[in-house]
């Protein structure tokens, strides 16, 4: 059943210009599904003050993210010596997820970041029969005793706004060179912010992530980027210092970049405060440019 409600957010629509010239099936990466969602987004109304407010009986919040210390470096191409791989790190990021989320939403909510252990949530992942956020929904259900807060925030893997060729949550996907092609080295932090209410463990609305991109109808994409193939190695142990501090530093700065638009797209600040914390963000690194 298509959701309208998320329907009306046009800049939640990531369609690479592309997808209206030259040869469709090489170059289009729309679906059916987006053009239904453009479709039903210019026809339908806006939501209703009611819906809008879902958040005002909220005072005190737990935050907790999820994304974990682990990347998946993906291959793509047409050698068959490649293996995919974990890179397993110690940058803290789910830590200062929940320390950027708690300072962005202070002034709203009263944080009781300890009212919720991280582990109710441990090994929550997408399957064939459930997503990421229904599960979560699923445990803050089954768990006999609530959290003392009226809502919890995650930030969450999530694989909506991907092509299909990047993995949920942080990952590093290389496509070999082959003939006249270089290959190409591609990074994302792809996720969502749900806002669950603690009692009964129903999602009241989420946000999903954007950085400015050119070449998007709304100039605007996932939180993805493409970088050197330098920071590319076949397995972890040849990894050097310098290209896991790169991987890390561009992880970090996408996440930085699309978080103000997911916290104003769940309704948790507002543009002023969305402003104020992409003036801050980490920037890219020259090297790096659009997603390839």
């Amino acid at each position: 059943m298509l959701v309208v409600r998320r329907l009306t957010r046009l800049e939640d629509l990531y369609i690479n210009k592309e997808q209206f010239t030259g040869d469709f099936m090489s170059q289009a990466r729309i679906s059916a599904r987006s053009i239904l969602a453009i479709t039903t987004a210019l026809l339908v109304a806006q939501p209703s003050e009611a819906e809008s407010d879902k958040l005002s009986n909220i005072r005190t919040v737990a935050v907790i993210s999820l994304l974990g210390n682990e990347v998946d470096m993906q291959t793509q191409g047409t050698r068959f010596d490649y293996a995919d791989y974990k890179l397993h790190a110690d940058w803290n990021f789910d830590t200062l997820i929940r320390d950027y989320v708690t300072k962005a939403v202070g002034d709203r909510f009263t944080i009781k970041n300890d009212a919720v252990h991280p582990q109710l949530f441990h090994d929550v992942k997408n399957t064939a029969f459930d997503s990421v956020w229904s599960e979560i929904s699923d445990r803050l259900k089954a768990v006999s005793q609530k959290p003392e807060v009226d809502a919890v925030i995650v930030v969450y893997p999530n694989a909506t706004d991907t092509t299909g060729f990047v993995s949920p949550g942080l990952a590093v996907t290389h496509s070999a060179p082959f003939l006249f092609n270089k290959g190409a080295t591609n990074l994302a932090a792809t996720y969502g912010v749900g806002i669950y209410d603690a009692k009964t463990g129903s999602r009241i609305d989420y946000g999903t992530p954007k950085v400015a991109a050119s070449g998007y109808i709304f100039g605007n994409s996932p939180p993805w980027e493409g970088c050197p193939n330098t920071i590319w190695a076949d397995s972890e142990d040849k990894l050097t210092v310098d290209q896991k501090k790169t991987i890390r530093q561009e992880l970090w700065s996408l996440i930085t970049r699309s978080m103000p638009h997911a916290l104003l797209n769940a309704g948790l600040i507002s543009k002023a405060q969305a402003d104020v914390l992409d003036a801050s963000a980490i920037p890219t690194d020259p090297s790096c440019g659009p997603f390839h």
